[in-house]
This record gives C-alpha cells, structure tokens and sequence, in this order.
C-alpha cells in the first residue's frame, strides 16, 4: 500500500498499521526542495515506515488536469512523469522480488 504525503502537512494522521497491510510505504508528494524532501523523509521514519519515492511539484499537472488528460500524455518527459514512472519500476522489481524470496 502507498501512503501519499505532503511536505508540509502532518498526514497521514490515521495509523497506517490499522489499514490492515503489511506493506505500507511512504510516497512524498509535490516536493519542491531538499528541505521538503528530508521532512516527508523524517515523517515517514516517525511513523516507521519507508520512504520509497518522491515526486517534484511540476507546473504541467493542473494543464493536464484542466484539459482533462493523464500527464504521461500531455507531458511525457514532465519531471513529474519520470519519477512516478521510476517509482513504477522501482516497485514492480521490489514485488518481483518478494515474490521470489516467498
């Protein structure tokens, strides 16, 4: 499970263990600065869990939202786009991997 965090908020206020997963990790969100970056780090380290990904705040996603389409199609090559792409992989090794081991 995913748990989308802001820099600048206190989220997720709800314990994330009673969501019932044994896999839940952090993705900070619309990051602007390193600064941003170490707090959700540090958020997620408070809550005991790890921080697997972070995308930067890009300008091109409230256009694609407008217009009503998915940012990997407006703006392939957004920062945005790349990282959630990377997070994509990322991820999908870390199952195949698990997968594995079990």
């Amino acid at each position: 499970m995913l748990v989308v965090v802001q820099s600048y908020s206190r989220s997720p206020d709800p314990q994330a263990q009673e969501l019932g997963s044994p896999n839940i990790y952090f993705v900070g969100n619309q990051v602007r600065a390193e600064n941003e970056r170490r707090a959700v780090n540090k958020l997620a380290e408070k809550k005991g869990f790890e921080l697997v990904g972070v995308t930067p705040l890009d300008e091109c996603l409230p256009e694609t939202e407008i217009l009503g389409l998915l940012p990997c199609d407006l703006t392939p090559d957004s920062p945005a786009v790349r990282d959630v792409e990377q997070l994509t992989r990322d991820l999908q090794t870390r199952a195949v991997r698990s997968a594995q081991q079990n």
